[in-house]
């Protein structure tokens, strides 16, 4: 599942109140949520972190308001389940993407990449998306391939609009269950 804002109290109170039920429900096995506006609509505080990961979240992500609360700074350092945009020039503390694992299933890689369109000059996306691939160590070609598979073979998860824009060309492919059920102890596929 992705959530994809969570702005200030409201937004927090709603993923601690609702997120238990809805992973319950419906079997969620990863719950990957936007958190840059979830102190007071205007950035990310280590403590407003704390309260989603213990909510629920697995891992979060952020954009173009992370640097509104000074203390990111301390969570970009810290927190492994933060993804920060890779397409931030290079210096930038954090991490742009990660591969995350949990309950026995094969490791998911997790990208995260800012648009440039009516925002701040960034990287070109694409190129930092296969560049954060290359990141993926050698030695694990499993989990290489399968963070290729993802970057490459799922659904793009879009989650808001800054100005004007043709994302209704966007297209989510709902067909594919993103952490499939595990048969007979078998960790199976992510994407």
């Amino acid at each position: 599942m992705f959530i994809a804002d969570i702005v200030g109290q409201p937004g927090r109170r709603a993923v601690k109140e609702l997120l238990p039920g809805l992973r319950q429900k419906h079997g969620l096995d990863l719950v990957i949520a936007n958190g840059e506006n979830a102190a007071g609509g205007s950035g990310i505080t280590v403590k407003t972190a704390e309260e989603i990961f213990s909510a629920g979240v697995d891992v979060m992500t952020c954009g173009d308001h992370l640097w509104d609360q000074k203390e990111v700074i301390e969570l970009l350092e810290k927190e492994k389940r933060f993804v920060r945009p890779a397409n931030y020039p290079a210096g930038t503390p954090g991490q742009g993407s990660t591969l995350f694992s949990k309950n026995g299933f094969a490791p998911v890689g997790i990208l995260n990449l800012q648009g440039r369109t009516f925002m701040a000059a960034l990287e070109n996306p694409f190129p930092c998306a296969l560049a954060e691939i290359d990141h993926v160590p050698k030695n694990d070609c499993s989990s290489r391939r399968r963070f290729l598979t993802c970057a490459v073979v799922r659904p793009v998860v879009y989650h808001h609009d800054v100005g004007p824009t043709d994302s209704h060309r966007v297209h989510y492919r709902s067909d594919f269950p993103l952490l499939p059920k595990r048969r007979n102890n078998d960790p199976g596929m992510p994407c």
